[in-house]
């Protein structure tokens, strides 16, 4: 177990500045209570990954455009514009927040829950890329990462993975929670796999799976995708063939769906979902072409 002095030393050598935010016996009391809760629920856990959780909500308290709307100096968590840093079952405790994976089982979402999800996610992560500082690339977005609070606003949670970059050196990181693998099948961008840096465009490529698997119903992982057939190209073919309303989930269709709004969304997650990071769009764009797809649904 560190002692006192050696975790602050951890935390000043970190970079992180806690002491604009607390004292730093409050710093250690928040360590030790992370470091303590671990041992009870986190058997792999350990302390960088806190440790990254806490830098990112400094970068995220300090935001001068927005306020932080929750925090609890017991653990490392916290929340703002759909940003929610923590682990799951620390942060469903404390807000009893939703797993959007477990909501989407039980087939309790139509459409227009869905897209709003879409929607928030997409916000949260262009405040994550563009206004948050440095660039947060988060590294592991999927559906069991969304979570759903009492009025179905959905939050990005679960940052031990997370990577913070800097916008002078572009793809440069300064530093990292993990350095071996990052992401999770069928959600990781390609690149990940041969070993090259994190960037923004892996998020856009988690994003755009994700938001396919939203409408289709469909995992990336499904025993329907193998021998070349992915997700990606599944709905792609479907755009080209000018059969995306057969290929979408059939809870979503009804008399009243906007079959336009329904393709562009669907084009939406194509595009972020090419296996080149070059052929992705950012998440500006998305969050641009998501507007207006909503307001002409």
């Amino acid at each position: 177990m560190l002692g006192a002095k050696d975790r602050c030393e951890i935390l000043e050598k970190r970079g992180i500045m806690l002491l604009s935010l607390f004292s730093k016996l409050e710093a250690i009391i928040v360590v030790a209570l992370a470091i303590h809760m671990i041992g009870v629920s986190f058997a792999c856990s350990n302390v960088s990954d806190h440790l990254a959780l806490l830098e990112i909500k400094a970068k995220i308290t300090h935001d001068p455009q927005g306020v932080l709307t929750s925090w609890n100096d017991s653990i490392p968590f916290c929340q703002w514009r759909g940003v929610t840093c923590g682990r799951r079952h620390e942060r469903v405790t404390m807000l009893n927040l939703t797993d959007m994976g477990l909501v989407a089982r039980h087939n309790l979402l139509d459409l227009v829950q869905r897209i709003n999800i879409i929607k928030d996610v997409a916000c949260a992560l262009e405040y994550l890329h563009f206004r948050c500082g440095n660039v947060v690339v988060h590294c592991d977005l999927k559906p069991s990462n969304i979570l759903l609070d009492a009025d179905m606003v959905a939050h990005i949670g679960d940052f031990g993975l997370a990577k913070i970059l800097s916008r002078k050196e572009g793809s440069n990181a300064h530093e990292s929670s993990s350095s071996i693998i990052r992401g999770t099948i069928g959600y990781a961008p390609p690149e990940y796999g041969l070993g090259n840096e994190v960037s923004t465009a892996g998020d856009i490529y988690s994003y755009g799976i994700l938001l396919l698997e939203m409408l289709t119903g469909k995992k990336p992982v499904d025993s329907m995708f193998e021998k070349g057939l992915s997700l990606h190209s599944y709905t792609r073919s479907a755009l080209v063939d000018g059969s995306v309303l057969q290929i979408v989930d059939p809870m979503l269709l009804n008399k009243y769906v906007n079959e336009k709004s329904l393709i562009s969304l669907v084009e939406i997650g194509v595009q972020c979902s090419y296996d080149s990071p070059q052929d992705r769009m950012d998440i500006g764009t998305v969050v641009h072409k998501l507007l207006a797809t909503i307001v002409a649904s």
